[in-house]
């Protein structure tokens, strides 16, 4: 192994026996080692993995996903290259989940490059789809001149748009290409959403969320009375992307049904949250002394998420009239 190849390799050596151990923390200055793009670094984590049973496999890409979530400027791109080429689907699936956090071009060539494989597995593919849209709404928003992202829109649409692809596969490509502000966008999601199939229409709402354009309020509304549970809540999540207050009194009217699903109402207080608002925050305040407990803890979090962004919380108090009084 070439000398520059040895720091990565001792670390890696290091890091894996604290794993098998259960030590924790792990060593910074083995993290360190490894965080990067290097191709020494991928090379000696090609042969590592490659030694280690699945399980040990799968535990080291988690460990180094817990530290990159703890630790700010740690980002492992070349060891999840590595693991995105492993035998074990569920590597595979981890390291591609992972590389969404990484603001490298190399990460978004591997995902590229995944996504687009008729010969990867299509858990992996999607995981890698899903990735590439965190990397597409980074672009957008202008936080992604380091990941030479120019290719993933046309990438994401390609798989939207060709119906041979599997609906799971696709919906996450509609989601993810809708923070693109261009005109195929919204005839793409408009399809999408009258699709009979359920995962293209979950693609679709989760796309006008990210989407973030009013226009779409009308036919998020109508999806609040879904029979399906899971076409609901991204409805509803949709909702509070746009924050438009629009789609407060139906929130408020999906929020007072008899029997509501806990996850549903608990989502409903997040959007509200998001969306804030006088009317939207008088009726949160009015749910801080509903019976469930979990309820209770939404509203909490929503009310400060309206609070830090418009300050507006601190009128309200617990004897405020609501939709529960």
């Amino acid at each position: 192994m070439s000398e520059d190849a040895s720091e990565p390799g001792d670390a890696f050596a290091r890091l894996t026996a604290a794993i098998d151990a259960g030590r924790q923390p792990l060593e910074g200055a083995d993290l360190r080692a490894l965080s990067g793009e290097s191709e020494a670094v991928e090379r000696v984590a090609r042969e590592r993995l490659a030694a280690l049973e699945p399980a040990g496999r799968f535990a080291f890409v988690g460990q180094l996903i817990d530290s990159m979530n703890g630790l700010p400027g740690l980002e492992f791109t070349s060891v999840l290259r590595a693991a995105l080429c492993d035998d074990d689907l569920s590597v595979r699936a981890a390291a591609a989940t992972a590389l969404a956090s990484c603001e490298t071009p190399g990460a978004t060539e591997a995902l590229l490059r995944a996504a687009a494989s008729d010969e990867e597995d299509g858990a992996v593919r999607i995981e890698a789809v899903s990735a590439l849209g965190e990397v597409a709404l980074r672009a957008e928003l202008g936080w992604a001149s380091s990941e030479r992202a120019e290719g993933v829109i046309p990438a994401l649409r390609r798989i939207a748009e060709d119906s041979r692809e599997e609906p799971a596969l696709r919906a996450g490509a509609i989601a993810g290409a809708a923070v693109a502000q261009e005109e195929w966008i919204a005839p793409l999601l408009d399809d999408a959403y009258g699709s009979d199939e359920a995962e293209l229409r979950l693609g679709a709402l989760r796309g006008m969320g990210r989407n973030a354009d009013d226009a779409w309020i009308p036919l998020i509304e109508n999806a609040f009375g879904a029979a399906d549970e899971d076409e609901r809540m991204a409805a509803v999540e949709a909702a509070g992307e746009i924050g438009s207050e629009d789609a407060v009194p139906m929130l408020l009217d999906l929020l007072a049904e008899p029997g509501l699903d806990a996850d549903l109402a608990r989502a409903v207080a997040r959007a509200l949250g998001e969306i804030g608002g006088e009317e939207a925050l008088e009726q949160l305040a009015a749910l801080r002394t509903h019976p469930d407990p979990e309820l209770r803890a939404a509203v909490a979090e929503a009310l400060d998420e309206a609070q830090r962004i418009d300050g507006v919380f601190d009128s309200f108090d617990d004897d405020d009239a609501g939709i529960f009084k």
